[in-house]
């Protein structure tokens, strides 16, 4: 009788275990992940902020040769997604929910039945080049299943650190250039156009930018900005370009000096470090970035001059892009 009765306690108390410790459990759960990167936070950033970069180092991947992903609106940036899906509906789904240049990102992760969470990483790069990223991951709980699912995820955010550390270590191994989407906001301009043949195209466009700042130095608008130049259309023999400069307010043409406001564009872009004579490497980068995302250009490309103080000159190219948003 003694035994019936212990067996029957320590029954009821098992199952009160079970129905108390999930009711116990907070209502989420965040992991929280860190590790110091040997590289720049930018080169880090690009491996997240643009989903298709994710197959070089994820751990989510689906290895399944029958499903393959789908990238919407772009698969970069806010907005951007992945997709898997299959002939019943999808099976996996992330997408970007918030992103702030070389600094966080926010992924929303569905594993479809197997849940969704949360994932928030930050990025903060320090005076010696190197980047510590913190991965916060936050779950809802469901139960006595959370438990495992939470360890699993554990697991595989220390796994998508050590991976993506590898990843964009590489990167900036291999010096490779680095392309990104990016927005230039509208900006009054002054500027000058002209058909210049190719082997003048230096000497001219200096030519463009003095008369460009003579006319500023006699009071004519007050330049705010770096000069840029657009490329509207290239030739065989020439080049249709334009050289201006941002300026504090738009003025009325004076003669060959035309001013109106540049519309803002979301572009394709790198910052290239190198002479004006080897811009063209740069370009390459960002078309051929353009060209595997089969994105449409959405006006002439642009060159803004960061720094051309030195042989090593800074120059964003910049190509704007034209990216069909659809709902999730």
């Amino acid at each position: 009788m003694k035994e019936k009765l212990f067996f029957i306690i320590l029954t009821v108390i098992f199952v009160a275990i079970i129905v108390a410790v999930p009711k116990l459990m907070p209502e989420t759960w965040t992991i929280k992940s860190e590790k110091t990167f040997e590289v720049p936070s930018k080169v880090v950033f690009v491996q997240l902020n643009d989903l298709r970069n994710w197959e070089h180092w994820s751990p989510w991947n689906m290895d399944d040769d029958s499903v393959l992903p789908s990238y919407l609106n772009g698969g970069f940036g806010p907005g951007g997604a992945i997709v898997w899906s299959s002939g019943t509906g999808y099976l996996q789904r992330f997408v970007i929910t918030q992103s702030e240049p070389h600094q966080s990102i926010e992924i929303a992760m569905d594993f479809g039945k197997d849940g969704l969470g949360i994932s928030r990483i930050g990025l903060i790069e320090t005076n010696t080049g190197k980047t510590l990223v913190t991965w916060n991951y936050g779950m809802k709980t469901e139960g006595w299943k959370s438990l495992p699912a939470r360890q699993a995820i554990k697991k595989s955010i220390k796994k998508a650190l050590n991976n993506l550390s590898s990843s964009a270590e590489f990167w900036n191994r291999q010096k490779f250039i680095v392309v990104e989407p990016g927005v230039i906001s509208d900006f009054p301009f002054v500027s000058i156009r002209r058909q210049i043949e190719w082997d003048e195209l230096s000497e001219e466009m200096g030519k463009m930018y003095e008369l460009l700042a003579s006319a500023a130095s006699e009071g004519n608008y007050r330049i705010i900005g770096h000069p840029y130049a657009i490329y509207h259309a290239m030739g065989e023999e020439r080049v249709d370009v334009e050289c201006g400069y941002p300026v504090e307010s738009q003025i009325a043409n004076i003669g060959i000096i035309m001013s109106g406001t540049y519309s803002e564009a979301i572009c394709a872009m790198t910052e290239y470090t190198g002479s004006f004579e080897t811009l063209e490497k740069g370009h390459a980068a960002v078309q051929q970035w353009i060209e595997e995302r089969n994105i449409s250009l959405n006006g002439p490309p642009m060159e803004i001059y960061i720094n051309n103080n030195s042989a090593e000159w800074t120059t964003k190219i910049c190509y704007p892009i034209e990216v069909q948003y659809v709902l999730q």
